[in-house]
């Protein structure tokens, strides 16, 4: 794995950092290809997107510090502001949609039209992110002895690893494309976001299985990651919202 992408003197491009940034421009790109077919606002949905990944940012960070408190001598200030390592999808995610919630109802914009543009957003510039992920060696898997096992450069003496992080990335890959050509036959507007919600719960419970890194931390030591616990509000919340909104589907806005 590729951590540091390059070094000119004492200018360091990290390989996290780059994905972060391609994932951000590429999840604008399709809000943005959204909000023009749907004729919203291009400017307002770009500034909005901006703040979106902010806040993910730093919910993503604060779920981290959360894990963490529990560990003797922790210097938190050192923890919350080493921008190198140390975020929990799972709180990014959770902060960007409920950013997302409140903005987007305080703007009156049209609003499951807007959330499913912002979930082919996030989706494919989640995805992207982990690419960050497996170059940079974090949120690495468990021992395999499968062909497409990877050695993390930071951890090379636990051998050849599960790249979960590209088995994430593939999912919400896919999940990206199929959500580009599934967004003009929707059942109801709304329905791209319980997909991704509710997929992404499933396939990260999954996941968390072959998870070899402690940095999410856990509940229950060794059976119940904070990641897993958070699938099961998430799962109920997009089957809850599915039954709701199909229900009371109303004529598509696009």
């Amino acid at each position: 794995m590729h951590p540091l992408l390059f070094r000119l003197g004492s200018f360091e491009i990290f390989t996290y950092g780059l994905m972060m940034a391609l994932g951000v421009l590429a999840g604008l790109l399709a809000v943005n290809a959204e909000a023009k077919r749907l004729k919203l606002d291009v400017d307002e949905m770009t500034k909005l997107s901006v703040f979106t990944f902010l806040s993910g940012l730093a919910g993503s960070r604060i779920l981290y510090v959360i894990t963490r408190l529990g560990e003797p001598h922790l210097d938190i200030i050192s923890v919350l502001f080493n921008m190198r390592a140390g975020f929990v999808y799972y709180g990014g995610l959770v902060a960007a949609w409920l950013f997302l919630v409140v903005t987007v109802s305080r703007k009156k914009l049209p609003f499951w039209a807007t959330m499913d543009a912002y979930a082919m957003g996030i989706c494919i510039g989640l995805a992207i992110g982990r690419i960050g992920c497996l170059m940079g060696g974090c949120c690495f898997g468990t021992s395999t002895t499968l062909p497409w096992g990877v050695v993390m450069q930071n951890h090379a003496e636990l051998g050849h690893l599960h790249p979960v992080q590209g088995y994430e990335m593939f999912y919400l890959m896919v999940q990206f494309v199929w959500f580009w050509f599934r967004r003009r036959a929707k059942a109801y507007n709304g329905e791209l976001v319980v997909q991704f919600v509710g997929g992404y719960a499933v396939v990260r419970y999954i996941l968390e299985f072959i998870r070899g890194d402690q940095i999410r931390g856990f509940l229950i030591q060794d059976y119940l990651s904070t990641s897993q616990f958070l699938s099961f509000p998430m799962l109920a919340f997009a089957i809850y919202l599915h039954f709701k909104l199909k229900k009371g589907r109303k004529p598509k806005r696009g």
